[in-house]
């Protein structure tokens, strides 16, 4: 029974983390992100969310990687990478919440064991996210 908490508190922190990077973004309109982005005084400031992000996204799928979830040839810290920039791509061109989340889903799915996806999937109806589509 512990193995199976500790597996989902792996898929809960993962979703949390991404989950509270997708709702920073909506919190802010896709204009005000693009001119931020634009903007020499707030450069500095938006590398060091940059950072802390890719770091949050890179500990957890690497703890994910840890608990055996995660396919042998994914590479935690690349993907973390690759889902940070995509969400804040998809946002900037103004995908809707909801989309963000279900593009969420579908790459989670695509890294995970066959044997862990139900996780990400008994996460996702746990919280209604798919219903909101």
């Amino acid at each position: 029974m512990a193995r199976a908490d500790n597996d989902r508190s792996c898929v809960k922190t993962l979703f949390d983390i991404v989950g509270g990077y997708v709702d920073l973004m909506y919190s802010m309109g896709s204009v005000l992100l693009a001119d931020l982005a634009q903007e020499t005084d707030y450069q500095s400031f938006s590398k060091r969310e940059e950072y802390f992000w890719l770091q949050q996204f890179a500990d957890v799928l690497n703890r994910c990687k840890a608990c055996g979830y995660l396919l042998p040839d994914v590479d935690p810290d690349r993907f973390a990478n690759d889902l940070l920039v995509l969400l804040y791509e998809n946002r900037l061109r103004g995908a809707r919440y909801t989309t963000q989340w279900l593009f969420c889903q579908a790459l989670l799915r695509g890294i995970f064991q066959t044997n862990a996806i139900p996780l990400i999937d008994e996460y996702m109806e746990e919280h209604d996210l798919a219903a909101h589509a």
